[in-house]
């Protein structure tokens, strides 16, 4: 890989940009499953 593009710092931040969504949808998802085990008939009413 050529030397400048990997230290681009558009590259870093959409780097950091996915990083970012993908904790936020570990979290989410995380959120839901616990949801669901609570009470599955309300979750799913909803």
């Amino acid at each position: 890989m050529d030397l400048s593009a990997q230290y681009c710092p558009t590259r870093r931040n959409i780097e950091e940009h996915c990083w970012n969504l993908a904790s936020r949808l570990s979290e989410t998802t995380a959120v839901l499953a616990k949801s669901i085990g609570r009470d599955r008939q309300l979750f799913l009413a909803t």
